[in-house]
């Protein structure tokens, strides 16, 4: 297998990646342009507007190969055998192929342009991603304010950020999910969200508001980062997951977490889908200026609310501080989380020490 695995890479993903179109089962929009020990190996075929092509810089050949390897046994392990839908037949003499084409793709989905020029650190990070047990997470539930609260680690999907996400529960309404990885100490965040749209309790909805408690919405606005008027609008729910997430960090001895807000695979795939499908249209430049406006948005308010959820809690905890914001010093926003925290919002402190102290079952 490891033969297969660095002969697909090299005499397939990288050549086909430099035009933005992978094939493995069916066509995966992933492009970035290849450099091995000073030497290019790719040029930058995708003519595609708005895209941003990263280079995977090798800078060590032998040792990028033994963690590739690596990573994608531990992927196989993990996700299984089948990670598509069962009309593809697994026993099928190209199945084994495509299967590990697509598990060496989509690693690179994930990956910022930091992780492009630094390959070999990125797929340790994924592998340290796949110990669930290096962190102490057990399950538990805790009486609180707003009712019973009970969290899971589950295993996520193989096309999703990370292998692992946190669901927590609130009397038994589900809470937005927090898909988050750990390695060398610190927490990645990578998105949090709602798994289906869903209708909560009403009396928990009231209850959750309180997060709004101390935030001072009449202060005259300005455009001060700091300012606490560009906090308004963080949906309580999303509020409360973060919080619960960054207190069970803590729990287990993290203290730095990196929130990750852009990935350009991800941006790229979809202005390459509106881009070919743009060459079907009778007005193509109309209809790509369309599609990329509306995903320039989309994306935009999506990166701006992630980013404010995590701005917002360092507003209501002294002992939190932000130490780098995206694009300043580095790609991910960075966060520390001190000891004894204080608080202006009495709730999302009580939430915060919930499963931050010493419980019982």
């Amino acid at each position: 297998m490891e033969k297969d695995i660095l002969e697909i890479f090299y005499n397939e993903i990288i050549p086909e990646s430099s035009f933005g179109k992978v094939e493995a089962f069916f066509t995966f929009n992933i492009g970035f342009n290849t450099l091995i020990e000073q030497q290019k190996i790719t040029e930058n075929n995708i003519k595609v507007p708005h895209t941003l092509i990263p280079t995977l810089i090798i800078k060590d050949k032998d040792k990028f190969n033994k963690l590739l390897i690596e990573y994608t046994i531990k992927a196989i392990e993990f996700y299984g055998n089948v990670i598509y839908d069962t009309e593809y037949d697994k026993n099928s003499p190209g199945y084994k192929s495509e299967y590990l084409k697509s598990i060496i793709s989509l690693l690179w989905s994930n990956a910022t342009s930091e992780d492009f020029a630094n390959p070999c650190e990125y797929i340790q990070k994924r592998i340290n991603f796949f110990s669930k047990e290096d962190i102490l997470f057990e399950d538990l539930s805790v009486e609180t304010s707003i009712g019973n609260i009970k969290y899971e680690i589950k295993k996520d999907e193989i096309f999703n950020e990370t292998p692992y996400y946190i669901q927590f529960e609130i009397n038994g309404n589900p809470m937005p999910v927090v898909r988050y990885g750990i390695s060398s100490d610190k927490a990645y965040i990578y998105a949090i969200q709602n798994l289906t749209k869903l209708t909560r309790d009403k009396k928990l909805n009231r209850a959750m508001y309180k997060v709004n408690d101390g935030l001072d919405v009449k202060s005259e606005y300005t455009d001060n980062i700091e300012h606490p008027e560009n906090l308004i609008g963080i949906t309580p729910s999303t509020l409360i997951s973060a919080t619960l997430a960054i207190s069970l960090f803590k729990r287990n001895g993290i203290n730095h977490i990196e929130i990750v807000p852009y990935l350009p695979e991800r941006w790229n795939a979809k202005e390459i889908a509106y881009y070919r499908s743009s060459k079907r249209q009778t007005n193509s430049e109309e209809y790509l200026t369309l599609q990329h406006n509306k995903h320039l948005e989309i994306q935009r308010n999506l990166t701006d609310k992630f980013l404010r959820t995590f701005r917002r809690i360092e507003y209501h905890f002294e002992g939190i501080e932000i130490t780098s914001y995206p694009f300043v010093n580095s790609e991910n926003m960075t966060m520390e989380i001190g000891d004894n925290l204080k608080s202006n919002n009495p709730l999302l402190l009580e939430l915060y020490n919930s499963l931050n102290k010493e419980y019982k079952m």
